[in-house]
């Protein structure tokens, strides 16, 4: 019996010092939404671009999920920690789309701090809204002896709005998912790999770019 509550006692152990890991960071990864976790790097500049856009905050439809939570770690047998984003994700996500439209060449209106409104009226060609349907990571101990289900995903669908009328005239997704072994320190930083995928995605695809130039 003295046996099994230390196995027991040196599980609850070892999964303490994971979690503290997972939450502190071994290698202190960039914390979303901080200026290092995303830069369009990968952006290539287009000079023909030479239009303005407003971008307004990400309306944030991940189920059951607090605004700012953007890890969640799962024992075998303990409560889920959660590590949180430094601002709402809505805006985090509008804030690198504003940021990877801007590096493709657009003057961008930014608008990100606040939801977008019919009748809102920026002084801009075309506003760019959307909405989060998965952002984050999920780290899941599946037993006792057994390892993590560790996964790491966006999916983003951009809107694209006429400022007279408040007509959508495009709406299209992006979407990245990463599984598989991770370090401890590794789920922000694949998340922040996984949010410049994405907006890269967005910025260079040529029916949004369209709709954006119209």
């Amino acid at each position: 019996m003295s046996s099994m509550r230390s196995v027991s006692a040196l599980h609850s152990a070892v999964l303490a010092v994971v979690a503290a890991m997972l939450l502190a960071g071994c290698v202190a990864p960039p914390r979303p939404f901080t200026e290092e976790f995303y830069a369009p790097l990968r952006v290539r500049r287009d000079t023909t671009v030479n239009s303005t856009v407003a971008v307004f905050a990400f309306a944030d439809d991940r189920p059951d999920t607090e605004p700012r939570v953007v890890l969640v770690y799962e024992p075998y047998d303990d409560r889920p920690r959660v590590e949180r984003s430094t601002i709402s994700v809505g805006e985090g996500v509008a804030g690198a789309f504003a940021r990877g439209l801007q590096g493709r060449g657009f003057t961008v209106v930014d608008a990100t701090k606040r939801a977008y409104e019919t009748g809102a009226m920026p002084n801009a060609r075309v506003i760019v809204t959307g909405r989060v349907a998965e952002f984050g990571a999920k780290l899941a101990r599946t037993g006792f002896f057994s390892g993590y289900q560790q996964h790491v995903g966006i999916r983003v669908a951009v809107d694209v709005h006429d400022p007279a009328t408040g007509r959508r005239l495009i709406e299209r997704t992006y979407q990245r998912v990463v599984e598989g072994a991770m370090t401890p320190a590794e789920p922000l930083i694949i998340l922040a790999r996984v949010l410049a995928d994405v907006v890269e995605q967005a910025v260079g695809d040529p029916e949004l770019v369209r709709a954006l130039r119209s």
